[in-house]
């Protein structure tokens, strides 16, 4: 963040909205980032996307998968690239009354829904089917084809475990031949 606050490159977004979470933050590499931040319009998006002299905002989902954006077209995307990292984040949040009864429910929900992998499958979903400018997550295309490289490394525990167990063994036979001969040897 600090090379952006510092370059020359200029950043969109359609609304100040977009801002709000860091504009008063204190920090003067986010307040440096702020004052960067030029508020357009859609046709004037369209253009400076296609143009690619200017940072663009994207939302990004859980699954780091990008919402979509009307004026980050395919073509347009071509010529942009996604930074390494996120400028900023914010969580959504439901604002409930104290102690409603609705709150333990809706926790309730919100952990079956997140732990049953069903928001994470809505969002590939509207990824796949909405996201046309910006780049996706790699998908799941299907079974992956078992090979040796794949159960190479269960393969190297179950040869140690066996020498380790072999050497034990072996040390147990001798243990115990020691044991028998210094039993002979102590009855006469």
């Amino acid at each position: 963040m600090v090379e952006l606050s510092e370059s020359k490159v200029l950043w969109a977004a359609q609304d100040i909205a977009f801002a709000f979470s860091i504009m008063n933050s204190g920090d003067p590499v986010l307040e440096k980032i702020v004052k960067k931040l030029r508020i357009l319009d859609k046709e004037e998006l369209n253009r400076q996307a296609l143009r690619a002299e200017m940072g663009f905002v994207t939302e990004a989902m859980t699954g780091e998968n990008c919402c979509p954006s009307p004026h980050l077209t395919a073509c347009a995307m071509a010529k942009l690239r996604k930074m390494k990292e996120p400028m900023y984040f914010a969580h959504i949040i439901m604002i409930l009354r104290k102690s409603s009864p609705y709150l333990n429910h809706l926790n309730k929900l919100f952990f079956q829904l997140r732990e049953s992998g069903i928001i994470s499958y809505w969002e590939i979903d509207v990824s796949r089917k909405f996201c046309t400018g910006c780049v996706p997550a790699q998908y799941d295309t299907g079974p992956t084809k078992l090979m040796l490289a794949h159960v190479q490394g269960a393969f190297m525990i179950l040869a140690v475990g066996l020498v380790l167990s072999a050497i034990v063994f072996f040390g147990e036979v001798m243990y115990n031949r020691r044991e028998k001969r210094s039993e002979a040897t102590s009855r006469f």
